[in-house]
């Protein structure tokens, strides 16, 4: 299935290793990886941190449920070096994070996963990531398309690429 968007970021060890180990996992462990984004590099949001972030999205081909979905790429993210979750919007550097971004047309709101997820229409450093893999996407939350959503993001993050 088409439509699935992962966004995964890094700025813990080496940042560019973390995101390649976790791409070739997921092609591996979850489905084809279609299309991938430039990655970008982004001041961490909500905390002070040694090192910027390395962010991308990428396009997923599963036959996973979003809830298995769910627990291969936090068995993903253990397998690169994760050791601890972020909670109750506390957040520290990490080697590694994958979110599920959007799920098709999926609404899900559980104790587990939220689809789309929650945040990512505050998050420069996902939606233009996302907007380079889908502009014309439609969040079926807000019915909007990403461009659109980018385009009034508020959060002015500056995002450069690097590679």
């Amino acid at each position: 299935m088409k439509g699935v968007f992962l966004s995964i970021g890094s700025n813990k060890g080496d940042r560019l290793l973390n995101i390649n180990t976790a791409i070739q996992l997921i092609n591996r462990k979850v489905g084809k990886v279609v299309i991938c984004s430039p990655i970008y590099e982004n001041p961490p949001l909500g905390f002070e941190a040694e090192l910027n972030f390395y962010n991308v999205c990428l396009e997923v081909e599963t036959d996973s449920s979003p809830f298995e979905l769910l627990k291969k790429t936090q068995d993903i993210e253990v397998e690169v070096g994760r050791t601890s979750k972020s909670k109750f919007g506390n957040y520290s550097s990490r080697i590694i994070d994958i979110d599920i971004v959007l799920y098709n047309d999926y609404q899900i709101l559980s104790e587990l996963l939220t689809i789309p997820h929650l945040l990512f229409r505050e998050r420069r450093f996902v939606l233009q990531p996302l907007c380079d893999l889908a502009p014309n996407f439609i969040d079926p939350i807000t019915k909007k398309a990403i461009f659109d959503i980018l385009e009034v993001c508020k959060d002015g993050s500056v995002l450069k690429i690097v590679m």
